[in-house]
């Protein structure tokens, strides 16, 4: 997930229609902002992650940002389970999810520093072992 996260983050940044990573642009909305217009990117992305022996799951990835807030909205899509997730931006956003079920959304702000890598961690912690889980991750700025 941490390569996911790196070409989320660069489709974000570059804006690209299309890229080698399979991530697209998912809808451009047009909207004044004082004199200029400035293209909002939204998508979507289906990931996958191994819960290990203790139900855990942990990434970090130090993408660049740009200096743009993300928004996101998260669901876990399988296995069955009970879910406490912590997501958290070096440069603020994130929060922690208690007792989350499969097909409940989370959402949430992820700030990045314009000028250097924001450091993203990602914690998961299920109730299930030795797993292959899936979400689905929407995202606009």
């Amino acid at each position: 997930m941490k390569k996911e996260i790196e070409q989320l983050f660069e489709c974000i940044v570059d804006g690209r229609e299309n890229n080698s990573s399979g991530f697209r642009r998912g809808s451009i909305f047009k909207f004044p902002r004082r004199r200029n217009r400035k293209n909002a990117i939204s998508g979507s992305k289906k990931i996958s992650f191994n819960l290990d022996k203790n139900g855990r799951y942990d990434v970090e990835a130090e993408p660049f940002g740009a200096g743009i807030a993300i928004n996101y909205s998260i669901m876990v899509d399988d296995p069955n389970a009970i879910y406490n997730i912590t997501i958290y931006s070096s440069e603020g956003g994130g929060g922690e999810y208690k007792k989350i079920k499969p097909k409940q959304k989370i959402n949430g702000v992820l700030k990045t520093n314009k000028e250097h890598k924001t450091k993203i961690k990602i914690n998961i912690q299920a109730n299930k072992s030795d797993v292959v889980g899936h979400a689905t991750i929407d995202y606009s700025i």
